[in-house]
């Protein structure tokens, strides 16, 4: 498992979160986003923007799985 904190430098709107889950659902790993003791599930584009990520925060990445390095 890998965890790192991500401060953006932007607003995680509909664009960015997009292009975000596109990547992500790339890799075979489980992929989640932790803001504020909410989880959203890294490939879905309704929970990545249920977060409700802007400039600022300090997101948790959190990958598990064969491709996580």
């Amino acid at each position: 498992m890998v965890k790192v904190n991500v401060k953006l430098t932007f607003d995680f709107h509909a664009r960015p979160a997009t292009f975000f889950v596109n990547k992500a659902t790339q890799y075979q790993s489980d992929i989640e986003l932790k803001l504020h003791n909410q989880i959203a599930n890294g490939k879905s584009i309704l929970n990545v923007m249920t977060l409700e990520v802007v400039k600022g925060d300090v997101v948790e990445l959190i990958i598990n799985g064969v491709d996580e390095l």
